[in-house]
């Protein structure tokens, strides 16, 4: 082979090898621009996570300042309405039971509304249904109690009467 054949040859050796290392470069940039897709995409969902806890942060704080002190009132507000029906009329015993049932029907939307998104959002619900029904039943168990008792004192108050009326005309 001649000098310029030579020449060539490394030249064209040299071609190549740069062309070997262009292509490894390229793949290297291309695992690269993949690998950094992938960071993307960690980074997306990391910071859809952030966002998800601090909204769960703030709901935390939602049901410790409102949600809980609201529950806790509902139940001192119950236990109260339970202590006043023991002496009430019927009426008054009917107006004690819708006002009941209207505050559980307004804690029930609450709850409705803050629990939508949990697995325990028909628990919940059937919770409050069930406190509705209690209440409900309560009432009229005193309703009852007050009917059997005003049935009682007329008993009484009859068996009265013809108790003296039977000793006036054995007096007589």
């Amino acid at each position: 082979m001649d000098k310029k054949a030579t020449t060539a040859l490394k030249y064209l050796h040299y071609v190549k090898i740069a062309g070997e290392v262009g292509a490894g470069v390229i793949d290297v940039v291309n695992t690269v621009k993949s690998g950094d897709a992938e960071v993307n995409k960690l980074t997306s969902k990391i910071e859809e996570q952030e966002k998800r806890v601090k909204e769960l942060n703030a709901f935390d704080d939602y049901l410790h300042k409102t949600v809980i002190p609201s529950v806790g009132a509902m139940g001192d507000s119950l236990r109260q309405a339970g202590e006043t029906m023991k002496n009430q009329t019927s009426i008054k015993l009917n107006v004690g039971k819708w006002k009941v049932q209207e505050m559980i029907r307004d804690v029930r939307l609450q709850f409705k509304r803050l629990s939508r998104d949990f697995d325990v959002h028909e628990d919940l619900l059937r919770v409050i249904d069930k406190l509705d029904e209690t209440m409900g039943i309560l009432v009229d168990v005193y309703d009852r109690i007050q009917v059997i008792f005003v049935m009682f004192i007329l008993m009484v108050k009859i068996k009265k009467r013809a108790f003296n009326s039977q000793t006036l005309f054995i007096m007589n």
